[in-house]
């Protein structure tokens, strides 16, 4: 009976003891862990600058369409967006080229061509961008976009 006795294991005080240790041991390296890897992303977002911004708005623009069934014409009023100042300057220089580009471009299309709005702002970036000698333009913008 004896030798029954001495083969369990003993659940006392010093078991208890270890597994807490244990456990706080465990939450200390995960609240260690979790605050360096939120610093380090936090310290990768502050890092990350924003580019400066600037507007170039143009004329509106009124064109025919090139719908064959109906005399429909687009009035759009469109702002170019760089990150850079000195394309501002190119742009102005270029903008009577700009605007031809972007006529030529507008009246060659039909209304169910017009429907799909974010691909006519990556056909304008295109052919814009082609008329630049230095850099690329952020985007472009409708502040006013009517098809009547």
């Amino acid at each position: 009976m004896n030798e029954q006795a001495a083969a369990k294991p003993k659940n006392g005080p010093r078991f208890w003891l270890v597994l807490a240790l244990v456990l706080v041991l465990v939450a200390v390296a995960t609240g260690i862990g979790v605050y360096f890897f939120a610093r380090d992303r936090v310290a990768g977002a502050q890092e990350v600058k924003q580019l400066p911004v600037y507007q170039l708005p143009l004329k509106p623009f009124t064109v025919n369409l090139a719908d064959s069934n109906f005399r429909r014409y687009l009035r759009v009023q469109i702002t170019i967006e760089v990150n850079k100042k000195s394309l501002i300057s190119e742009l102005n220089s270029k903008e009577y080229r700009a605007r031809d580009t972007i006529i030529s471009l507008l009246s060659g299309k039909q209304v169910t061509e017009l429907e799909e709005k974010e691909n006519l702002r990556l056909e304008l970036v295109e052919a814009i961008n082609g008329l630049l000698d230095e850099g690329e333009i952020a985007g472009v913008y409708f502040e006013e976009f009517i098809i009547q």
